[in-house]
């Protein structure tokens, strides 16, 4: 009775698997077009796409936009030069467009998805093809019929294929490919895509060997993604934090825990080796820093340190993990901290634990970094990355053979010891397991089916008689002769083939208003009425206090008249 009802839990929970693999290739078809879609549109999306192009072609140009800001110049640069270089690269000169840099960011993060796949089965892979000899004879330890829900229906361990992986693999991919933070920053003209695609990578090297070549690999990659985007701390501490948990491992195995005998892969990583590797990380991001600042006259420090140091903002804070990340992703914080009991029971028992782990606490607590003026979805990247990590991992514990604890002897067999499970409770754990996960699984989907509101501005499409609009903007400004112009939004002139002096409203204004930056100069311009253009996404009286300094704003009003009123405001001299 007990083989069949076990039998018909597993066949239940691998069709309820299979149902939920064909319902999240339904939902990634249905977004897909989304991503399609805007990969062909002409104009700056909103979050910085125009203020990136513009500096990737400033780089393209040869232009140092990391110079120190000066009276009449303000370039934002505010981030590291790997994507300025890559995305550069691929812009024509003469007509800058947005699809190649959003093309990039869609390669990345196809290769994330893939990336996060693997991760989520190599180190059960590296566990389930483990062999455990016994100090007094050659016997290994055959997985009982709880370690593997697919090894109940072939019924022998022999016939254990790479295909016990496709679920959870899939799980993995198809479950970041329908987050909504990952589909709107896979097509847009940023780094974070490209930098997180990185911080994958190095990832994967480091549980693939944490020591060694491939260690350094790691090292290299994490670099890399740092000066991507300098956020991408997530990956970095998880290495950390992975090195120094095999270490710790390592020395309780010399010290005689038998608990600890089992965990193999970390075998000879020691906390020398972990500080080594990790002053050598340092290194690699610290030396480059510092030659970058030396050689633009402490500029690149400036750029991304002092200046991009925004005033923290609960509000904003809230509405991250509130407003977006708790609406459509809370039946996977579930799955989460289910995975990271897990993670805790298998090294009370002495198993090794997957780099996934401490790469889903590094995220967690880098979250309150995305607590600051001006902060976006980006933010939320890492730690969805994560969430389907932990639900993919989870799923092929599962599904595969687990990592198995120390075999000891015991009546001319090798059984497992110590069991973490009543021995009656076993053969029904993983089946059971699966249809749990499942479930919550299913209540992702529906929690997902509508994007959170904090999402809107992202996943709107502008009209055809908006894009209409934008057209015939981008048409009076490239007609008009002057030189000088002034814009919210520097990616509408950069299509009208203009190099605008100042770059960033948001941030000269910010840092205007922090005084660490002498808007004076800029304004005495407009008082002048220098701009032959001044184009804003509002009317003036209107605009945020982010966007304007109340005196940019009066000295506007006084000096510039209203010429165009649609979707856009074009202001012209008096």
């Amino acid at each position: 009775m007990n083989q069949h009802l076990t039998r018909l839990l597993t066949m239940l929970a691998v069709a309820c698997a299979a149902a939920l693999l064909v319902a999240l290739v339904l939902r990634v078809a249905e977004r897909g077009s989304d991503v399609s879609w805007w990969l062909n549109y002409q104009f700056p999306r909103e979050g910085s796409e125009g203020l990136t192009i513009y500096e990737a072609l400033l780089t393209r140009l040869g232009e140092n936009i990391y110079a120190l800001p000066t009276a009449t110049r303000f370039i934002s640069a505010p981030y590291p030069p790997l994507y300025y270089y890559l995305s550069g690269a691929l812009l024509d000169p003469a007509a800058p467009a947005f699809a190649p840099g959003r093309w990039l960011s869609l390669f990345a993060f196809i290769a994330t998805a893939l990336i996060g796949g693997l991760l989520a089965v190599i180190g059960v892979v590296q566990s389930s093809n483990r062999a455990y000899a016994v100090e007094q004879g050659e016997q290994q330890f055959a997985p009982t019929e709880s370690a593997s829900i697919l090894w109940q229906l072939r019924k022998s361990y022999s016939k254990f294929k790479v295909q016990n992986y496709l679920i959870p693999f899939a799980l993995t991919v198809l479950l970041f490919a329908t987050m909504y933070p990952a589909l709107i920053w896979a097509a847009r003209f940023r780094a974070d895509m490209l930098a997180l695609a990185l911080m994958a990578g190095g990832l994967l090297a480091m549980q693939q060997r944490p020591r060694g070549t491939v260690a350094w690999l790691a090292a290299l990659l994490l670099a890399l993604a740092f000066f991507t985007k300098q956020t991408a701390l997530a990956g970095p501490l998880a290495a950390a934090l992975y090195l120094l948990l095999l270490a710790w491992q390592s020395r309780r195995t010399r010290q005689g825990e038998q608990r600890f005998a089992s965990t193999t892969v970390g075998r000879g990583v020691s906390f020398g080796w972990a500080f080594t590797w990790m002053a050598g990380l340092a290194a690699l991001c610290l030396l480059p820093i510092l030659l970058l600042t030396l050689l633009t006259g402490g500029g690149y420090w400036a750029k991304l340190v002092t200046y991009h140091a925004l005033p923290f903002s609960a509000r904003t804070l809230l509405n991250l993990l509130g407003g977006a990340l708790l609406d459509n992703e809370w039946p996977l914080l579930i799955v989460a901290a289910a995975f990271l009991l897990l993670a805790a029971n298998d090294l009370r028992h002495g198993r090794t634990v997957t780099i996934v782990a401490p790469y889903l606490l590094a995220a967690t607590l880098l979250l309150p970094s995305g607590g600051v003026v001006g902060a976006d979805s980006n933010h939320l990247l890492a730690i969805c990355f994560a969430l389907a990590l932990a639900a993919g991992q989870l799923a092929a514990r599962i599904f595969a053979p687990h990592p198995d604890p120390l075999p000891r002897r015991g009546e001319g067999m090798i059984v497992p010891h110590p069991d973490p499970l009543p021995q009656g409770a076993s053969a029904y754990l993983a089946p059971i397991a699966a249809l749990g996960l499942a479930a919550l699984l299913t209540a992702y989907l529906f929690a997902s089916a509508q994007p959170s509101g904090w999402y809107g501005l992202d996943l709107r499409r502008p009209s055809d008689a908006e894009q209409t609009q934008l057209a015939r903007i981008v048409a009076n400004v490239r007609q008009n002769p002057g030189t000088n112009f002034l814009s919210d939004e520097v990616g509408l002139l950069i299509l009208a083939a203009k190099r605008p002096a100042y770059d960033d409203l948001f941030d000269l204004t910010a840092l205007a208003n922090l005084g660490r930056w002498d808007d004076s100069a800029l304004r005495q311009q407009v008082q002048n009425r220098q701009f032959a253009i001044i184009l804003l996404h509002n009317q003036v009286e209107e605009l945020r206090g982010d966007i304007l300094t109340n005196a940019m704003r009066d000295a506007i009003i006084n000096n510039y008249r209203l010429l165009f009123s649609d979707i856009w405001y074009t202001y012209v001299p008096k």
